[in-house]
């Protein structure tokens, strides 16, 4: 399966989505819809996190593969008309949370090729019109520059908070993350609907069993 050849056509069809859950769900309709032959499943229950079951967000069960995709859709205020639809995005503050959530799901993926037979690679995937996501930080000494995910950034080794992280943005995610493999993030236009807060980039990480 290929993941990229399914996010060029989900483009044409949805330029922007209410949650992200309907990101999810129509992105594992459009899996479904490419590659009728493959089982796909939402929210497939594997692993603890904090004590409490995790699931992977979207499980594909091709022949002689199981590929895990974890995705994220990170939001700015947004409220536009789309082709007969209404969306209301709220605005949502918080990056440094959301950059270590992006570093820990390709922790999470690489944790499950690894622990899974039949499981050669998997996806982690982030949409959002929150630039300030896909630009690197203006100086060093900010509480997430170890997680730092802006186009060109290598994500590797063993990441932890800086010393300015307080108990409240690390409440939740207080662990060090450690990868396996080193990632480069290279952003992408996914739409642009040509008003503030209008432009959507995607970011698509490809992990490789070791």
């Amino acid at each position: 399966m290929d993941l990229q050849a399914v996010i060029t056509t989900l483009r044409t069809k949805r330029r922007i989505f209410h949650s992200e859950a309907d990101f999810q769900h129509a992105l594992a309709w459009e899996i479904q819809t490419i590659y009728p032959d493959v089982r796909v499943r939402l929210e497939y229950p594997w692993g603890t996190v904090a004590g409490k079951r995790a699931a992977i967000d979207i499980l594909v069960m091709a022949a002689g593969n199981i590929i895990p995709i974890e995705l994220k859709y990170a939001k700015r205020e947004l409220h536009i008309e789309e082709a007969g639809e209404w969306y209301r995005l709220p605005n949502q503050s918080a990056e440094d949370q959301k950059r270590y959530k992006f570093v820990y799901d390709i922790s999470r993926v690489e944790g499950f090729v690894k622990a899974t037979p039949g499981s050669q690679k998997g996806y982690v995937l982030w949409l959002t019109n929150n630039l300030a996501l896909t630009k690197p930080p203006r100086k060093d000494d900010v509480c997430d520059f170890a997680f730092r995910i802006h186009e060109g950034a290598e994500v590797r080794g063993t990441m932890r908070w800086g010393d300015t992280a307080g108990p409240g943005t690390m409440k939740g995610h207080e662990e060090p993350i450690t990868l396996e493999q080193q990632y480069t993030i290279n952003w992408h236009t996914y739409s642009d609907l040509e008003v503030k807060n209008g432009l959507f980039k995607y970011a698509l990480i490809e992990v490789h069993a070791l």
